[in-house]
């Protein structure tokens, strides 16, 4: 039996941290995440809480602020127009005698979302437990633009002290014309659905009193996730996925948790997700116009990149009469996509490959509330728990949101 332990713990290297899919979205946060601590006598878990998200900025390449809408590329009239005219598109309140070749526009927006998370984790056999969580929730987002003070002045709309508002008026004319000539909406977006659907088994085992350890719970999750969430809506720029825009996905997750003294934990997990191939209608740019404005719009095949993600940690549970607390420290990393085209047109599918590769960095900070561990103990009874999670910069997050999230749930250990 120990040496079964061993392996698995080598295999596993994890925690126990109930963190399954939603890894691989640079806007929202992880939708089904929950500690969940298992015991000898208790491996099966039931948990509902209720969730709110929000985010105004993100990160760059250097990992440095900047508003969310410029998280998919700087909006440029100028680039926008001429890659509408390389194939066939024009928009008519575009004026010939503009010749500057960059007219930039500012950018700035905000994103948010709430909703219920909720899951199920049943221990089918002694070292076999099945599993499945989803999330339901409302989420809505804006774009706004505004003319710039450098574009004021390279387009002349201001000389000295006199400001000509009619030439100003004519740019945003221009920029409303690019939306109508390419279909899309005005930049508020907003929609109810549910998430990606995890279902999975997770193998292992948990040893009391095991390397002068009060326990060492060790397992490896193997799960599938199904494209059940809401996809982007390729003609509302301001749209994002609820989770994998429609593509099937597998993980494995290796989890170690080591109770230190009496509900004291130190854990770590290590995931790994694959989402797989997939040929569905997508915008693309031909060149250095925002993702969401991309002119072509088309059948393209989409293969994403690894997810890879590590978490350490602590948890100090029962602090005083059921009380405890627990923060934890999530590192994700995205690999480059891959895109393929076959249609006669020729877009910049390097720039949705390298959109793929990002790095996300957070802290989750949490405290809860154990019935079963007051001054009188009880064999059974609800868990209830607060947490918030706040992005960091600890090492090179870059290409993500900046998204802030607060929970309040309730579980059921039996």
């Amino acid at each position: 039996m120990m040496k079964r332990l061993l392996l698995v713990s080598l295999l596993a290297i994890g925690g126990l941290t109930d963190i399954r899919a939603s890894l691989d979205n640079r806007y929202l946060f992880p939708l089904n995440q929950h500690l969940f601590m298992r015991s000898l006598k208790k491996q099966s878990d039931a948990w509902v809480r209720g969730f709110f998200m929000t985010a105004s900025q993100a990160r760059d390449e250097n990992g440095c602020n900047l508003t969310l809408p410029m998280l998919s590329g700087t909006y440029d009239l100028a680039a926008i127009n001429s890659a509408m005219n390389s194939i066939g598109l024009t928009n008519p309140w575009y004026l010939s005698e503009w010749g500057a070749s960059e007219i930039p526009f500012g950018a700035f927006g905000k994103l948010r979302s709430s909703g219920v998370a909720l899951a199920l984790e049943y221990q089918l056999l002694p070292h076999c437990s099945l599993g499945a969580a989803f999330s339901l929730m409302h989420a809505s987002a804006r774009s706004d633009y505004c003319v710039t003070q450098k574009t004021r002045e390279a387009m002349k709309l201001v000389y000295g002290d006199e400001w000509y508002p009619g030439r100003e008026r004519a740019l945003e004319q221009a920029r409303l014309g690019v939306n109508k000539t390419l279909g899309l909406c005005s930049g508020r977006w907003s929609a109810t659905g549910v998430s990606d659907l995890d279902f999975y088994v997770r193998l292992g085992g948990i040893e009391e009193y095991l390397w002068k350890l009060r326990q060492v719970d060790a397992s490896v999750t193997l799960g599938a996730i199904a494209p059940t969430g809401k996809k982007r809506n390729v003609y509302d720029p301001a749209s994002f996925p609820f989770d994998g825009n429609g593509l099937w996905g597998a993980f494995i997750k290796g989890d170690l948790s080591l109770e230190l003294t009496d509900d004291w934990y130190f854990g770590l997990w290590l995931y790994t997700s694959k989402r797989f191939s997939k040929t569905q209608i997508s915008r693309m740019p031909m060149a250095r116009e925002p993702l969401p404005y991309g002119v072509l719009v088309d059948n393209a095949r989409i293969n994403p990149g690894i997810t890879l993600a590590a978490s350490p940690y602590l948890v100090l549970d029962d602090l005083y009469d059921g009380f405890g607390v627990y923060a934890q420290y999530a590192y994700i990393h995205h690999t480059h996509d891959f895109w393929q085209y076959s249609g006669r047109c020729k877009p910049n599918l390097s720039r949705l490959n390298c959109a793929g590769y990002w790095t996300n960095e957070f802290l989750s900070f949490g405290l809860d509330y154990d019935f079963t561990k007051r001054t009188i103990p009880a064999e059974y009874g609800p868990r209830f728990f607060m947490d918030c999670i706040v992005p960091v910069q600890l090492f090179n997050a870059q290409w993500v949101a900046k998204t802030y999230q607060v929970s309040l749930g309730v579980e059921f250990n039996f």
